[in-house]
């Protein structure tokens, strides 16, 4: 073939002679492409999240303690454990105290889930009594009670937690406008939980509890339960 035989060279290389045979790049075979399977795994679902980070326990304050009930602390919004703020002051106390105890369980702007409960069957979620949210809270999962009586039903919203931005919701919270709130760190395994009177805190460890005790130790209960 002229083409081909146009191609071969002889070359000198010392006393050698060598034969090289030079293919055009036209008659090459293209080279393999390259892929990169990138293998990512399927993020979780909030329920999924949440029982990765806390087993059987369901996403309000009070269904918690059955379950985690060393890694809890309960500390009061007022002086006295007065359980409703009435003046501006007591506002301030109650604001004051939930956006601390908040910020050290949750951790300084640290992604959460915000969960709300409601009760019967009804899987629609209603913002009655609620100020404005950043996005309409979507049913995860529901529960049924031992004697089969009351049905629950938990809704979720992923936000950022970040001080004061839900002094709304947790003023509303303080004024029994809600129902049971929870916002959890799936990440850390933690669990901040206000209630009308105080709130109710989840850490990943009884280790943790001591240390959160002496550092709220002025907002605790005296009651020999800690509720």
């Amino acid at each position: 073939c002229p083409r081909l035989a146009r191609c071969l060279t002889l070359q000198s290389s010392g006393t050698a002679n060598k034969l090289r045979l030079l293919v055009p790049s036209a008659l090459r075979a293209p080279a393999a492409p390259h892929f990169h399977v990138s293998r990512r795994m399927p993020t979780p679902t909030i329920s999924e999240e949440w029982r990765l980070g806390f087993g059987s326990a369901l996403p309000a304050g009070y269904l918690c303690r059955r379950v985690l009930s060393e890694c809890w602390v309960r500390i009061h919004s007022l002086p006295e454990s007065k359980r409703y703020p009435e003046s501006e002051q007591e506002y301030s106390e109650m604001l004051a105290r939930q956006n601390a105890v908040a910020e050290y369980t949750l951790g300084k702007e640290s992604e959460c889930v915000l969960f709300f409960t409601r009760y019967g069957e009804e899987k629609a979620f209603t913002s009655a009594g609620l100020p404005p949210l950043r996005g309409v809270p979507e049913h995860v999962m529901s529960f049924y009670d031992e004697d089969g009586e009351d049905e629950y039903q938990f809704f979720a919203l992923r936000i950022i937690w970040k001080k004061e931005k839900f002094n709304d919701l947790i003023v509303a919270c303080a004024n029994d406008q809600t129902g049971s709130i929870l916002f959890a760190n799936t990440a850390t395994r933690s669990i901040y939980a206000p209630y009308d009177g105080g709130a109710d805190l989840f850490f990943p460890s009884a280790q943790d509890v001591p240390v959160a005790r002496s550092r709220f130790a002025k907002w605790l209960s005296a009651r020999a339960d800690g509720l």
